[in-house]
């Protein structure tokens, strides 16, 4: 039958499980801190001079960092990757022992296409720092850039570590997926050399890879998985698009969600190589607000405006707080809900992705926890600092938050046009002050911030303020557009 509530647990991540598959997850966890844990931090670079190199990088970014370089012919072009700053390390591995990687694509231009040779195995069991709800056997690790994987590998003989193209597409596939740039790296980039099982380590080690292979095996290999315990799929887009019809009334539970199709772009001057997100090149102004704990349902599409541009691939970051991968979209229209890397299945849980080239990636998040300022952008170094990044704000639009502050900020004042206030707000003599505010009515300026009244002008009176605080929550502060039922509120 089914379990009893009793029998039912909330793991720390939000998980509602059974007694029994905590316990699985408790013994997973056990075991992994047995074998070996290795960051494999990836970095690329090239002694090409071009836009990808760091001559570009430092024109980009203002840097005096001297650019003038010799290219010697016989080099032109190459381009190398480090593995946790070495050029194609030797790595020693327990033969036949799984040791986990935890891949990390730091490269400023290139993607990661790990095919993992026929000496070893491999499970994926973690993407951007969230757990798989179970691991994934994996022939081929892709990292798009900023993104992470974690993996469990064993080996059973030496080994060249290879990166290359996904082999399962037609050139012209690929080329309509991922354009011509950034590109993955075609390169060997690391060795594994086996070492035997001898000391009481390692076969502590051996034991705990043993015990990791039957639980891969069987299926009892589990990981505290997902995010917060949450899962965003349910309701179409037309369902949640009916659901939140109208203006956003204050509430402590918000029901609704909110729409957004940043766009990936690039600037018309192709020579100063400027990329644009949502038409314009990064201000580090606001340009879009969401509310705390509302459901985001946004399109990321990449839409160039120059025919270099139309050859590009990028891949979105989202700062602070992680989506879910819903599909994505290339330019024929064709869906994907699994990505045509093989780094995701619909429903995981990222914080970055790459988008077709010219085509769109559908995701949802909601920014739960944390309120202020979160930036996203194109991960690839060249096109973020060029411009294809925005800044946004995450809101606490509560009813309880917006009542404290109408409280606060706008009970001092009376309900007169004049903007005057109760006696004991003055912070200074009074004549002197409704001098200076008369005064200051009249030539249109703010009032001294020294007096503790609403700051502006012609929003002075309760009322004014307390739909100014209204409107900081409202449909149109947050898509920042002017909307014209405002003007009546002001007199205007």
């Amino acid at each position: 039958g089914m379990p009893s509530e009793k029998q039912m647990v909330t793991t720390r991540t939000g998980n509602y499980v059974t007694e029994k598959e905590a316990a699985h997850m408790t013994a997973t966890t056990k075991l992994l801190n047995v074998v070996d844990d290795i960051p494999m931090v990836l970095q690329w670079q090239t002694i090409q001079a071009t836009f990808k190199n760091y001559d570009f990088l430092s024109r980009c970014s203002h840097s005096s960092m001297p650019i003038d370089q010799t290219v010697y012919e016989e080099v032109n072009g190459y381009d190398w990757m480090l593995v946790n700053g070495l050029y194609k390390p030797h790595h020693t591995m327990l033969s036949g022992v799984y040791q986990k990687w935890r891949f990390v694509n730091a490269a400023s231009h290139r993607y990661l296409g790990f095919s993992v040779p026929d000496e070893c195995e491999a499970y994926g069991y973690a993407s951007d720092g969230v757990y798989y709800e179970s691991p994934r056997k994996m022939t081929f690790i892709a990292l798009s850039l900023g993104a992470r994987m974690d993996v469990l590998i064993r080996c059973h003989e030496d080994a060249d570590l290879l990166s290359e193209e996904p082999d399962w597409l037609s050139s012209s596939q690929y080329t309509h997926i991922f354009g011509t740039d950034p590109g993955f790296y075609e390169h060997h980039f690391m060795k594994v050399n086996m070492t035997d099982v001898v000391t009481d380590e390692d076969k502590k080690k051996k034991a705990a890879s043993d015990n990791i292979d039957k639980r891969l095996k069987a299926g009892t290999f589990k990981m505290d998985h997902g995010y917060f315990g949450m899962d965003l799929r349910e309701g179409t887009d037309q369902e949640w698009a009916e659901k939140s019809v109208g203006e956003y009334e204050p509430t402590d539970h918000i029901s609704s969600a909110a729409f957004y199709n940043p766009i990936l772009s690039d600037g018309k001057n192709t020579v100063a190589e400027y990329y644009t997100m949502n038409h314009l090149t990064y201000t580090g102004r606001i340009q879009h607000r969401v509310r705390m704990n509302e459901m985001q349902i946004w399109n990321i599409t990449h839409k160039p405006i120059t025919a270099m541009g139309h050859k590009k691939n990028h891949n979105w970051h989202l700062h602070t707080h992680h989506f879910q991968v819903m599909y994505a979209k290339d330019e024929h229209g064709n869906v994907y809900y699994e990505s045509p890397m093989k780094d995701w299945v619909t429903g995981d849980w990222r914080d970055t992705v790459s988008v077709p080239a010219n085509g769109t990636v559908y995701i949802r998040w909601k920014p739960v926890l944390q309120k202020g300022l979160v930036l996203h952008h194109c991960h690839i170094y060249n096109h973020e600092t060029a411009g294809m990044k925005e800044m946004m704000a995450v809101i606490d639009c509560s009813n309880t938050t917006l009542v404290a502050m109408r409280e606060s900020v706008c009970d001092g004042i009376t309900d007169d046009q004049g903007g005057s206030m109760e006696e004991e707000e003055l912070t200074y003599e009074n004549s002197k002050t409704r001098r200076a505010m008369r005064h200051l009515a009249s030539v249109g300026a703010n009032i001294p911030t020294e007096v503790t009244v609403w700051p502006w002008n012609q929003q002075n009176d309760k009322y004014q303020c307390q739909k100014t605080i209204d409107y900081l929550c409202s449909n149109s502060a947050m898509e920042m557009t002017y909307s014209a039922e405002y003007n009546n509120i002001f007199d205007i």
